[in-house]
Parts: structure tokens; sequence; C-alpha cells
């Protein structure tokens, strides 16, 4: 991290000052701090008000924080707040330590201090963003620390910043709290939205209401104990908040970001196709967009300048052509304009990549997303921030970020980007020759086959790692894969690589040691649960997020040296979350396993987890547990051995969604 200190003289960040006249001070008894006296610190009060104006908001916060343990006193000693200098203005009121009904004032203008971190330098990032430290000295365990400021937020030529709301309080903690105020006083011309979410019983409730020009929320709310949401949930579920956003429809904002841009001289223009030598076009639209995409991906390097309103606006896409650089926006601006210019008709289009799945169940605001793509009239999507994204029009990746506000001069509401979970991401064959298995020679073929954004990564994971550490790491994965005693005999080779298709082949091949002297012969183990993360959820109350990405495939055959004549048999699972199909046949002394995972959709909603807790646990019935070693004695309980194919393939997909 870059850090370089400037004196506070160097500007007006901060100010030392009494709260303003609209705030309300609230009396707390000391008498509480006896409160928790497990926790190694907790809040007696916190206390939030926040006022909004027209082109300006003031958001007031006061903790009474009591410190049990001398553990908590270094993270206690330091107050850090991030300050946009363009707009942002922090008001410190007291740092007060309360000790045997004293009241000891531990602001110290020495102790003051701003520093301009780039704290995402390392990811080619760099912002104006200054941070305020305030260091207090003397602070013991036993303690009350009483803590209050103001932070003022004014409106400037930035598109968002104090002329849109979106404030999260939140109502859990990571420790107690015993008193938590919000008071709302909204005294601007528009009317404002109140989002009250909480998770009750293991299930959400929602209540939205209308906060009224010139009135006021208070609520109050006591003995807050810190609550989680299970790992099996959406990354868009949250514990329990309120949200004061402005009161907006999705089409408002597409359509105002989308005037802001052309007015701020980011859309519409023309660049300079001359500096585009790289770029051969050939006259087939497809074809020439796709090697535009490249162009914007591989050769305009990532960098984001989030310096005033390039916090929000891309830059001018000649700008961008000539640095050679740019973040999402800037490179998604020139892909557009680019675009354009063969007759591609393409949009700018915001997403979230974690919640954006579930970006429908929160207030229209233009603080919900983080990155931004393209998207043109066929529904089709690119993120230019990718690299080495192969594939023609038809095959190149589509990721799933959920829902997309499509920015237009009419204006769109938000929409759901498709994407085809029942497309192929992922295969695998293990093909075991058993043949010479009483010798000691047995051998382990592993095929894979990835497509779309599967092979993508793997062609990124083979470019960034040496061909010693790439084989090291498919011989630790085969071997926890099926738990047999692997030794490579050729190493892990690439047979096929269709940029076009976007189809990548990787083989291994290892001699297996030992299965005789281990393992009896109708108990070789393939060890694993099944994959893709079908998770089971721990109640049926809250949503769970499938991560699921496409459909895999896997075959295994064990090769013997007598046809193990075991009868075909088919079983499936199908719902309306996934589809598992699962085959069992021998031939030419060949045993086959093969099945295939589809999924519909990567969440389900409470009223749908009994059935489909029910159907993943019907799919785990069926998967691998053990395969025969020899069959030279399987013929006279060959109906023992029908029943133990049925359960042989699945197993091996534990590790499906790892490479």
């Amino acid at each position: 991290m870059n850090t370089l200190k400037i004196e506070p003289a160097a500007g007006p960040a901060y100010s030392i000052d009494k709260p303003a006249s609209w705030v309300l001070h609230t009396e707390v008894a000391e008498s509480g701090a006896s409160q928790y006296p497990d926790s190694p610190y907790f809040y007696l009060l916190v206390d939030y008000q926040l006022r909004v104006q027209d082109l300006e908001s003031h958001r007031y916060c006061r903790t009474i924080e009591k410190i049990n343990d001398s553990s908590r006193i270094e993270d206690a000693s330091l107050f850090l707040r991030d300050i946009n200098p363009d707009n942002e203005h922090y008001v410190l009121h007291a740092f007060d330590i309360l000790r045997d009904g004293r009241r000891i004032d531990a602001l110290r203008a020495e102790n003051i201090e701003i520093y301009h971190r780039q704290q995402r330098l390392e990811a080619h990032i760099v912002d104006n963003n200054l941070t305020l430290a305030v260091t207090l000295d003397g602070l013991r365990a036993g303690d009350l620390l009483d803590i209050s400021a103001t932070l003022v937020e004014f409106a400037t030529d930035h598109p968002l910043r104090a002329k849109q709301v979106c404030q999260t309080y939140w109502l859990s903690w990571n420790v107690p709290v015993s008193r938590e105020i919000l008071r709302v006083q909204n005294d601007s011309g528009e009317a404002l939205n109140l989002h009250q979410h909480r998770i009750d019983d293991n299930a959400m409730v929602d209540s939205f209401d209308t906060l009224k020009s010139g009135r006021e929320f208070v609520r109050e709310y006591h003995d807050l104990a810190s609550k989680s949401v299970p790992y099996t949930a959406p990354d868009w579920l949250c514990v329990d908040f309120v949200e004061i956003s402005s009161r907006m429809s999705w089409a408002q904002i597409s359509r105002g970001l989308f005037r802001y841009y052309r007015e701020a001289g980011a859309l519409g223009a023309t660049v300079d196709f001359r500096q585009l030598k790289s770029v051969e076009l050939c006259g087939d639209t497809r074809i020439d967009a796709m090697r535009l995409v490249s162009f914007v991906q591989n050769e305009i390097r990532y960098r984001g300048e989030n310096r005033g309103i390039y916090t929000h606006t891309p830059k001018p896409p000649q700008r961008v052509l000539d640095k050679g650089a740019g973040d999402c926006k800037d490179k998604s601006n020139l892909l557009v304009t680019l675009l354009a210019s063969i007759g591609v008709q393409a949009n700018l289009a915001l997403v979230h990549c974690s919640q954006g799945k579930g970006l429908d169940r929160f207030k229209p605001s233009a603080w919900r997303f983080d990155h931004m793509i393209v998207i043109d009239g066929a529904i089709r999507y690119f993120d230019p921030t990718m690299r080495k994204q192969a594939g023609d029009f038809e095959h190149a990746a589509q990721l799933n970020f959920g829902f997309v506000l499509n920015l237009t001069e009419t204006g769109e509401n938000l929409a759901g980007l498709p994407y085809d979970f029942s497309r192929l991401v992922f295969a695998r064959d293990f093909h075991f020759d058993l043949r010479a298995v009483d010798r000691g020679d047995a051998v382990l073929t592993i095929t894979r086959r990835y497509y779309a954004h599967r092979a993508d990564n793997m062609r990124r994971h083979l470019g960034c790692n040496t061909m010693q550490t790439i084989n090291d790491e498919s011989l630790d994965w085969a071997r926890d894969a099926t738990d047999l005693d692997l030794e490579a005999a050729e190493g892990f080779a690439v047979v096929a690589d269709d940029r076009v298709t976007n189809t990548l082949t990787t083989r291994e091949v290892f001699r297996v040691s030992g299965l005789d002297a281990i393992y009896a012969p109708d108990a070789v183990p393939l060890a694993g649960d099944f994959g893709l993360d079908f998770m089971l959820p721990g109640n049926d109350c809250l949503p769970v997020q499938i991560h699921a990405d496409g459909s895999v495939e896997q075959s295994v055959e064990i090769l013997y040296r007598i046809d193990p004549q075991i009868d075909a048999s088919l079983r499936s699972v199908r719902n309306e979350h996934f589809e598992y199909r699962h085959k069992t046949w021998s031939e030419g002394g060949i045993l086959h396993f093969r099945e295939r995972l589809t999924p519909f959709r990567d969440q389900v909603m409470p009223r749908d987890i009994s059935r489909y807790r029910e159907a993943v646990e019907q799919m785990r019935e069926y998967r691998v547990k053990r395969f025969p070693l020899d069959v030279t004695d399987l013929f006279p309980v060959r109906s023992h051995w029908i029943e133990a194919a049925l359960l042989v393939a699945a197993a091996m997909f534990a590790l499906l969604g790892v490479l």
C-alpha cells in the first residue's frame, strides 16, 4: 500500500466543532456499562442521524463503546474514516473517555492526521480519497469511549454524489449493541424510499415505506445480537438493515446516466481507426465484432482513474485509445464506439459482480452496481475487462451476472440477463485399464474437455503457471479424486485447443499401484461427493445458492480381461432445478458408467426447498462407491454387482467445479 502523509493545513478535509442544531442529543446512563461481560467490547449506544437536503446530506454518528478487555484497546485507539475531498467534509465533535465518573477529552490536534492512501493501487485503481486518522492515547480496559462526528456531503458536477441517496444502516453487528437509534430527517423536495429488512425465525421479512418531504423517521432498537446468514445463502442475502434511498425508477436512472454521459462528451464520439493496427476487418459483421472485442480486452490494459466524475463516468473513447488503458467504464465505452463504426448497435450496461442476482429485491439506485459491460440488440453481452477470451460470436462465454440495467436515451427497466445453464461447460473421462492388474500393471487415463468460460479460465491458468506446477497439480488432484496410489506415466498435455468453438481438451496418464494388495476384489473405492455444490440448507426458510455454471458430463470406463456382462440400466432425477441422468452398461470387455448433470437455475427459493432436498438426496444415492477390481469371479454374484454398478460414476464428479 502506498501512503503519503498530508499535513492538516493542506485542505479543509475536516474541522472540529459541536454538532449542528438539527442533531438531537441522547442521554445515556452509564449504569448499562455492566452488560455483556463476556464480550471483549460492546456498544452501549449507536446513534445514527441523517439529514437529507436537495443537494446536500449530513450523516451524524455517535457511538459509546464499553471496553471489557485489553485486546480491544489497539483497534479502539485508532479512528479511521475515508473522505472524498471533492465533495466531503468531516466534522469531529467529541472523542471522550469516560472513567470513574469523569469525562476525559481525548481529541488532540497533534493526534489528527490526513493520509492519501492508494489502497487499490495493486489492482491498478487510483482515486482521490483521503484518510482521516485520529489516534487516542491513554485508553484502558474498563473505559467507555464516546465518539461523535458528522460527514457532510455536498453536490458537485458528479452525476451521483449528494444527488442520489442510498444509505444503509445495519441492525446486526459482530458484537452486542444495547441500544441503537436511527433518525432520518427528510428536508429535501422529494420523497425517499425506506426499506426495512430483517431475518426473523430464519425467514426474510421485508417492508417498504415512503418518507415524504418534510417528514421524519425515528426508530429505536434494543439488545441487538450478532446475526449471520448461512453459507448456503446467496450473496445478496444480508442480515438486518434499514436503507434510505432516493425515490426513483430504474428507467430514470438508465435515462439520467445515459444523458449525463452524452453531455459529458463520453458518448457519440468517434475514434481514429488508424490506431487499431492489430485489427484486420474482413467485412463479416460478426467476425469483425469479435475482433474488436478481442482488441479492447487484450490491447487496452486495465487501469482505473477514479477521480472526480470519473468514479462513475466513462472517459471519452479517443482518450482511452490514446492512453491504451482504462477501467471497465472506459473499455466498455470504447468498445461501444468501435462496434458502432461497423454498424453494430450496442449499449453500456450496469451489473453487480457478486450481488447482481438479487438486485430486483431492492429499491432502484445507481449505487447498486459495481461493474459495466456492453450489451447488443440481440441480448449478447461482453465484459471488456476479460482477457484472452476465445470463441466466435456464437461460442464466446456469457457470464452469469444476474440482472442488468441497460443505459438508453429513453430509459430501461432492470432486466435479467439470459444465461443458458444447460450449456455444456465441462466433461471428464476416466479410463481404467485393468487387464494386467494381476501383474501389478494398471493404467488410468483422465481426459478433460473445457467449454466456454471454463476453457477461457483454463487457458489463463495454464498461461500463469509452469508445466511443473501444472503436472504437480494434476497428480495431486487425481490422487484426491480417486484415493488411489498414482504415479505419472505421461505428463499433463493439451491435446486439442479449438479457439473458434472455444473448446480445450487435456489428458493425463497415470500408473496405478498396489490395487490387488490393498483392496478386496469387490471394493476398489472412488472417493468424493457429488460435485457442482448442490448444497443442502440447514433450514427451509432461507434461499439456497446452487454453485452451478452449466451442464457437466462424466464417464468412467473400466477395461477388464473378460466382459463383465452387467445388464444395462438407466436412472434419472428431474425437477425444476436440475436434471441428472446415469447410465450403466458393459460392452466389449469394458464396464461403462456415464452421467450428465444439467442445472436449470442457480437459486432455490424457500417454497421449493423440500422438493429440492429430496431430489438432491435421491441423486446422491446413485453416485459411485466402488467398482470391482477383477470380474473373474463376478458371474455367480452378478446380481450383487448390478446394484454396485448403479453407484459407480458420480463420485468421480467431486471436483468438477475446480478446474
